[in-house]
């Protein structure tokens, strides 16, 4: 089933959209993306009007399957069709190398070892966030309650909303057609997909870029590199990708921002070379076609939410308004302004529901946020200079050169800052800024200098890396917190059984919990205001006071407490009603009131 819903069904569903693009030659690569975006844009189809109607994760689970199925043999009887028209080699282009040069061997093998590595790190390194967690206990939710998700910080149910709880919708639904465990899923499953698709668009946009298939290598091999030192921030495309690859944030800002960098850039190349052709000029692709593409990549945005929604509107407008200008052709404006339908839609909808705007800080602080020390946005600014003064083609030094500019400039213009505050807060701000290109961007100018400059080009590279990004993984350590809330969870499970119970964890568990036991409540109350819960505050004391505990305990109807083996305790636990029922390696397990 697996193979069925991420491999098949993207690649014969992705076949449709591909005929009608390209006019020749086709890639698989290219022709996956195409399934990738539409298997993702038919779940929104699909599942917005379900949602009105009030079905659940497994009615829409069954339409989803449906639809995709009846695509896929639609789009595996269109590729046998053509494969008997025209022969495998002039329906599919395989990338090749230079006969007589080595080095795009020994940079397509690096760049392969440095994937393997970063699919490991991924996989093994679970950074897990309140946001994370929060988006995995809703998908838990969803799929065990229908159309309602709960609220594990209070136990409430609220109804699912068409846009904001989308991605936990398609969670849910991922979970009801696999059958996997929720871990399996993200981290088996959708952190491969989202990591391969990642690279397979750099690789598709590396191949525009450069003619050389060896410079096409080094060009990968040094955006994996990017991505690794791409820690300089918290809110930077890289960190995500490494970091949550499962996540919305991953979905928006590593695939779709990227993938639409690589369309337009399509765009404009197959423009200028009509324009430079003339009439003798046979186009490779319908320029037409590329905005049906943008439209599925506009739907597929709006499963990462409404901050997802509106970064891909603005980005699509600033990057085909300087392709426009680019290829001198301002028609392309009206075509894009039709492809971000659906993200002007949304954005108008989260307008309505949204009031007032947030209180924050300014421009300068929010862009420092994002930036760190600012280092690795200096060498990016200078990679654009190296970029405007290369032997590059026109239009794609306007097209990355102007269109980084372009983004600056509309990310620090105030009312944008408001505007972004009023939908999702600073935070979303501050992940605007992975509009910016910096991986492209950096990659090609750097591929660029160590084709030119060899060794001298090559220092100057690793050197920036080096001196001004941070790995990703600096200063990650692998905590025991994940492996003892399973410990935990399942010792109260084997005691009290399946069904709803209250239990107290202590801060560093609680994401684990909410990923694991969608039943345990966490009676923390409302998780907007849970800092200050003086609940929450007697349970991370560095003496817990069991009498005091003892109160809110009797009040929220809490079964057991999960409390560090080392923790001092003042007042007697037995006589406050507390009685040590197990332990794991780190935490003892107190059952509260009468057992």
């Amino acid at each position: 089933m697996i193979i069925l819903i991420f491999v098949l069904f993207p690649f014969f569903s992705g076949m449709l959209l591909s005929l009608i693009i390209n006019k020749g030659e086709r890639s698989a690569a290219g022709i996956f993306l195409c399934g990738f975006f539409t298997l993702f844009s038919v779940f929104e189809i699909c599942s917005i009007p379900c949602m009105l109607m009030k079905k659940d994760a497994d009615y829409i689970a069954c339409v989803f399957f449906v639809v995709m199925s009846v695509l896929s043999i639609i789009g595996a009887l269109c590729f046998m069709f053509r494969i008997g028209t025209d022969g495998f080699k002039g329906f599919l282009s395989i990338p090749a190398f230079k006969k007589d040069n080595m080095s795009g061997y020994i940079f397509a093998l690096m760049f392969f070892v440095m994937f393997a590595l970063q699919m490991y790190a991924a996989i093994i390194f679970r950074s897990v966030g309140r946001d994370d967690a929060e988006d995995i206990s809703s998908a838990f939710t969803v799929a065990i309650y229908g159309i309602y998700k709960r609220d594990l910080f209070t136990g409430n149910y609220t109804a699912v909303s068409s846009l904001p709880d989308l991605y936990h919708i398609l969670i849910a639904v991922f979970l009801r057609l696999t059958g996997l465990p929720m871990e399996e899923l993200l981290y088996q499953v959708l952190t491969p997909l989202f990591m391969t698709v990642m690279y397979l668009i750099c690789f598709e946009t590396g191949k525009l870029l450069f003619k050389d298939k060896n410079n096409l290598w080094l060009f990968m091999l040094i955006f994996s590199l990017i991505n690794l030192f791409g820690g300089y921030s918290e809110h930077t495309r890289e960190y995500h990708m490494m970091r949550t690859s499962w996540s919305r944030e991953a979905l928006s800002e590593g695939i779709v921002i990227p993938a639409l960098l690589f369309v337009m850039i399509l765009i404009a190349h197959e423009e200028a070379a009509k324009r430079e052709g003339g009439e003798d000029y046979e186009a490779r692709v319908r320029v037409n076609g590329l905005f049906a593409l943008i439209f599925l990549i506009n739907l597929t945005a709006l499963c990462g939410g409404i901050i997802s929604a509106a970064e891909t509107l603005f980005y699509t407008m600033i990057m085909i308004s300087a392709a426009a200008v680019c290829v001198k052709k301002p028609l392309l404006i009206f075509g894009g302004a039709f492809s971000v339908l659906p993200s002007g839609l949304a954005m108008l909808y989260a307008m309505s529901e949204n009031g007032g705007y947030l209180k924050a800080g300014n421009v300068f602080t929010a862009f420092s946020k994002y930036s760190g020390s600012g280092a690795m946005m200096v060498v990016f600014f200078a990679a654009l200079i190296f970029i405007h003064y290369s032997a590059s083609p026109d239009h794609i030094k306007r097209l990355l050169v102007g269109g980084s500019i372009a983004v600056v400039l509309f990310l620090f213009f105030p009312g944008v800052y408001r505007l972004i505050l009023r939908l999702g807060g600073e935070d979303a701000y501050n992940n605007m800024w992975c509009m910016l290109p910096i991986s492209t961007g950096l990659s090609y100018a750097a591929t660029g200098l160590v084709s030119e400059h060899r060794l001298n080009g090559l220092i100057m590279t690793a050197s920036a890396l080096f001196l001004c990004g941070s790995i990703v993984y600096g200063g990650f350590e692998i905590k025991p917190s994940e492996k003892e809330a399973k410990n935990s969870t399942l010792f109260i499970r084997e005691k009290e059984g399946e069904g709803e119970l209250r239990v107290a964890f202590t801060d560093e568990l609680l994401p684990y919990v909410r990923m694991n036991d969608p039943y345990f409540i966490l009676p923390y109350g409302d998780s907007d205001r849970e800092r200050g819960n003086t609940f929450r505050e007697l349970m991370n004391e560095e003496r817990v006071n069991f009498t005091e505990l003892a109160l809110p305990c009797r009040i929220y109807g809490v079964s057991y407490v999960v409390l560090p083996k080392g923790r001092l305790a003042r007042g007697g636990g037995s006589d406050a009603g507390f009685i040590k029922a197990g332990e794991t390696d780190r935490y003892a397990i107190y059952a509260f009131g009468e057992r």
